[in-house]
């Protein structure tokens, strides 16, 4: 019996030893191959790696087929799901689905639209996305009934600085710096309670320190303003630094006033000053010489014509002379009156309060017109004035509390825009500069 166990013990030796080494060698393997998964599953700088490849709308890649193309003229939604062989859902249906999302009355030609077959079944779309521009998408889910959603796209922000001296028109200089006309009306909207842009003149400059967004490598459109500065005429420099109060941006000047006045400088944007306020004007329809008694803006027909100021509607209609008019009283001082419109914008009634800013009415030559524009009226104390010579009441200063915090955000931008050069030839491109600054 001795002998047997001496016997089993020899046998069992190498056999626990071999067992020994295959339980260490599948615990490293184990740990081996929890450390490779964890490292793949933490890797996400590379999409291939991934079992599920997403594409840049979050579609699964394996699953789908897709065809990309442009919307064509006059085509409507109906008219795409028709082309793309979609027969089971009517565009009614989408409609209802996309309501408070997206209207789908509203694609348009020449945006990208791409539809998502399913692999297991080509002719069968689950998603149709639409791009209505650079930044944004719409996803209309069809793959269990009719889901509408809509997404934004990543964006990263490049800070730029820009300056130009005006050559003939402000659209005009911009147009030469590759910036296009949202970047104007922005421009133009800071400084629209300090600057009379219709008055901008050659050899007036400015200087621009702006936020750009991309969308990877597509420009999607322009950030805030950072700071500025206008030069007109023989005027001090209007200068605007861009302050973050409350979480809210406002724009205040060197002095730390609101760039924002009580009144807006005028009620157009970017047209011209084709008769001015004048007690002797030769009248082109009734043929005759007569007082002006106002300031009239040439614009195409349907050019939005703005509030100056907050207000209420005193009064609004047509008459033979004024043709379509708005009036509106301001406060017990100042009233505006906007002749000739084309149409008067919707809700604007007697009693009815406006914003100054918000658009009453459209250009036209409604009433003794000859063509398009506004005749712009200006009451203080209840005479007639000129708009244009009248000083109008200031801004308001700071909140005393960020005063110190503001007047070092100023002080940096001001060194900075103040020692950028505007070339010989009137124009400087934008050139990057770093997003930390």
């Amino acid at each position: 019996m001795t002998s047997f166990f001496k016997s089993y013990a020899k046998l069992a030796k190498p056999i626990i030893s071999v067992l020994i080494i295959l339980s260490a060698v599948f615990l490293i393997n184990s740990r081996h191959n929890a450390f490779i998964a964890d490292f793949i599953a933490s890797d996400n700088t590379s999409p291939t790696d991934r079992t599920v490849l997403l594409n840049e709308f979050g579609i699964d890649e394996n699953s789908y087929s897709s065809t990309r193309d442009e919307i064509k003229q006059g085509e409507t939604f109906s008219g795409i799901l028709q082309r793309i062989g979609i027969n089971d859902l009517n565009s009614s249906e989408i409609a209802k689905a996309a309501e408070g999302v997206f209207d789908i009355r509203k694609i348009t030609a020449g945006r990208l639209i791409t539809s998502f077959f399913s692999v297991d079944s080509l002719t069968k779309v689950d998603y149709l996305v639409y791009e209505p521009n650079n930044l944004e998408y719409v996803i209309f889910d069809f793959s269990n009934g009719i889901k509408v959603s809509k997404h934004e796209r990543q964006v990263t922000i490049h800070t730029k600085r820009v300056a130009g001296s005006i050559q003939n028109s402000l659209y005009g200089t911009l147009a030469q710096l590759d910036l296009n006309a949202s970047f104007g009306e922005k421009l133009a909207d800071l400084f629209a309670h300090k600057i009379d842009f219709y008055r901008v003149q050659k050899g007036d400059s400015f200087k621009v320190v702006f936020e750009e967004k991309y969308s990877g490598e597509n420009f999607v459109g322009y950030g805030n303003i950072k700071a500025a500065v206008f030069y007109h005429g023989n005027e001090d420099p209007f200068y605007a630094f861009a302050f973050n109060e409350d979480g809210k941006i406002e724009y205040y000047d060197q002095d730390a006033r609101s760039l924002k006045n009580a009144f807006l400088k005028a009620p157009l944007k970017f047209t011209r000053i084709s008769s001015s306020y004048t007690n002797k004007r030769f009248h082109p329809v009734l043929k005759r010489y007569k007082a002006h008694l106002g300031t009239d803006y040439a614009a195409p027909t349907g050019t939005p014509i703005y509030a100056i100021a907050d207000g209420i509607i005193s009064q609004s209609g047509f008459t033979s002379g004024n043709g379509n008019y708005v009036r509106i009283k301001h406060n017990k001082t100042y009233e505006t009156g906007y002749l000739h419109m084309s149409k008067i914008a919707s809700n604007m009634r007697p009693g009815t309060r406006v914003s100054k800013g918000q658009v009453i009415g459209y250009v036209g030559s409604t009433g003794l017109a000859t063509g398009p524009h506004l005749c712009f009226r200006f009451w203080k104390n209840g005479q007639q004035v000129d708009f244009l010579r009248e000083k109008l009441p200031n801004s308001e200063s700071i909140n005393p509390k960020y005063l110190a915090e503001y007047m070092i955000i100023r002080d940096m931008w001001k060194s900075m825009i103040d020692n950028m050069p505007i070339q010989k030839d009137g124009f400087n491109k934008s050139e990057e500069i770093l997003a930390s600054i």
